[in-house]
């Protein structure tokens, strides 16, 4: 781990964001919260410093799981995690977002939501295009089918 590279940036970022407000939005009024949602992290703070965070802000024994934005994030936390004397899934499960080549190499394999990476790029082609064709266009939100890949990891 390179403990100088800041954790958030470009789409997990925008990610933490959207799920956030999401979270926000869905727990209102909510005084006894099932879920609890941790920061990745402002841009300065590196990966052993957000790892040490999380290690703190998990409720153990009684946590269940730890959903991470992306893949990545996921298979680095399981490496960090194992490397701390946790194991996954016993101790904590783990799951990711995207369903990555690597996710099926992890140890647990990893259990993640798939995304279809061809359609979203046909849809990002198509918008791009439109916005080159009319100076005007807005674009609009595109909604893409997921899906959950159960692995083991939690």
């Amino acid at each position: 781990m390179n403990n100088q590279k800041p954790v958030c940036y470009g789409v997990d970022y925008s990610r933490w964001t959207g799920a956030r407000e999401m979270f926000e939005e869905l727990t209102a009024g909510n005084k006894e919260k099932k879920i609890r949602l941790i920061n990745i992290g402002e841009p300065q703070i590196t990966r052993e410093s957000f790892y040490q965070q999380l290690l703190r802000q998990i409720p153990f024994p009684t946590k269940t799981a730890a959903f991470f934005l992306s893949d990545y994030f996921a298979i680095e936390a399981i490496s960090y995690l194992g490397s701390k004397g946790i194991r996954v899934p016993a101790d904590l499960g783990i799951a990711g977002f995207d369903d990555i080549n690597y996710a099926h190499l992890t140890v647990p394999k990893l259990t993640t939501i798939h995304q279809n990476m061809e359609r979203k790029a046909e849809l990002a082609v198509t918008e791009l295009l439109s916005a080159i064709q009319n100076p005007i266009y807005m674009g609009k939100e595109v909604l893409l089918d997921v899906m959950l890949i159960a692995r083991d990891s939690i």
